[in-house]
């Protein structure tokens, strides 16, 4: 068996499917309060240094973390019932999700920023967000996991 068969019966392997609203709301809440500790411990990206309440910000990142991901998983899934359902739900299909979600949180998170510091919402600005959002998803996802 070569390495394109492999990870392609890999990515087709079936995989459990949350569909239930109160582990979706857990999960984003989870999620959003990661992201704000960890924010306000660690102070990465430079987040302390604007004039605001860095405690406020970090809350806000937070919160856009949530808002995404409860959203998108509370809502497409019954918007798209044939595509969202446990017996077609695979491997791929959940890594495909997973980035479709740390991406849309990764716009939002620059959006803010571009509100909150008042500059322009670029291409750049949205890359280096989305590359801030991958660094710290893989932490929030690897810690809900193992909960």
């Amino acid at each position: 068996m070569d390495l394109i068969t492999g990870i392609r019966k890999k990515l087709q392997r079936p995989y459990p499917f949350k569909q239930d609203l109160i582990e979706i709301a857990k999960m984003s809440v989870l999620f959003g309060l990661f992201v704000t500790f960890f924010l306000y411990a660690f102070r990465p990206f430079g987040i302390d240094s604007g004039p605001y309440s860095l405690f406020l910000i970090c809350l806000s990142y937070g919160g856009v973390t949530t808002f995404v991901v409860f959203g998108l998983n509370s809502n497409l899934n019954y918007l798209f019932p044939d595509y969202f359902c446990e017996e077609k739900w695979t491997v791929g299909r959940e890594i495909l999700w997973i980035t479709i979600n740390i991406s849309l949180i990764g716009l939002a998170n620059a959006v803010l920023t571009s509100y909150l510091a008042n500059i322009s919402l670029s291409l750049k600005l949205i890359l280096i967000f989305q590359l801030y959002t991958v660094l710290l998803a893989f932490s929030a996802y690897s810690i809900y996991n193992n909960v």
